[in-house]
């Protein structure tokens, strides 16, 4: 399959065909998402308004999460058409990380350590909080809390469920 010759660190995301159920695979690059169909290669809708080269999309109850001029949330299109973008937010902007979907909420990292938390529904940021980084490592989601290992081993807890976010615990690892 031919791509765009250009470095991307993003990984490969499953995403069901809205119609069919057939497995599709979401290529992420510079230019934007291709998705294919996993069995033949054929491409079967697309998105070319740019997408983050380290950060890679997450598909989670139907929605795509891309890291594209910050976040952006879309309902995946019909063979042959873009995808619905339910909102976009360049406030939302993750670096190396991944974004995280928890209880309701998006959350990103920046490369400054800041933590962002948003609504997933709308995109509105509900709150941020200031972190030891950097980070390179996107961050587990369980219960609550979000699990951050910065690159110098210092795992941080957070608990997302504190109005502005709180970190609960730290372990230097």
């Amino acid at each position: 399959r031919d791509r765009p010759k250009l470095a991307s660190w993003t990984t490969p995301v499953l995403v069901p065909d809205a119609k069919s159920g057939t497995p599709l695979v979401l290529l992420q690059s510079g230019p934007g998402l291709s998705v294919v169909d996993a069995r033949t290669g054929v491409e079967a809708w697309y998105y070319t308004d740019g997408a983050s080269t380290m950060a890679s999309s997450i598909f989670t109850d139907g929605i795509l999460y891309v890291p594209t001029k910050g976040m952006a949330a879309m309902k995946p299109g019909a063979p042959g058409a873009h995808p619905e973008v339910l909102w976009q937010n360049n406030q939302l902007t993750p670096t190396t990380a991944s974004p995280v979907v928890l209880d309701g909420k998006v959350f990103t990292l920046n490369a400054a350590g800041i933590l962002s938390a948003a609504d997933a529904k709308d995109g509105k940021r509900l709150w941020q909080l200031r972190t030891t980084g950097p980070y390179s490592a996107t961050p587990i989601g369980f219960g609550k809390h979000l699990y951050l290992a910065n690159e110098k081993g210092l795992v941080q807890v957070v608990d997302t469920s504190a109005p502005e976010g709180s970190v609960v615990s730290k372990l230097d690892l």
